[in-house]
């Protein structure tokens, strides 16, 4: 098998900068992910379950067989199209 030798400096301020940038937007992603996958505000949920419905995720996890995996594609559709107001647009 070929061996790659990396030229990456991770002591050097540039590669530092990158790092960091980086953490910041997987942060950002997660945060993101985070917010959409909750489903809306309190109200919004709320009111869905006044009326004795299941909210997606909950419907989509009465679905499967426990245990199995499940790949949530798409998760951040139409975030941030719609003034952020886009709770689960890809479910």
């Amino acid at each position: 098998m070929a061996v790659f030798n990396s030229v990456l400096d991770p002591a050097t301020p540039e590669f530092q900068r990158n790092r960091a940038d980086m953490l910041a937007k997987i942060s950002e992603l997660r945060n993101a992910v985070e917010t959409v996958s909750y489903g809306g505000n309190d109200k919004a949920r709320q009111k869905h379950l006044d009326r004795g419905k299941l909210l997606p995720r909950d419907r989509v996890n009465r679905l499967l067989d426990q245990g199995a995996p499940f790949l949530e594609l798409s998760q951040l559709a139409g975030w941030g199209m719609y003034d952020g107001k886009v709770p689960s647009g890809g479910l």
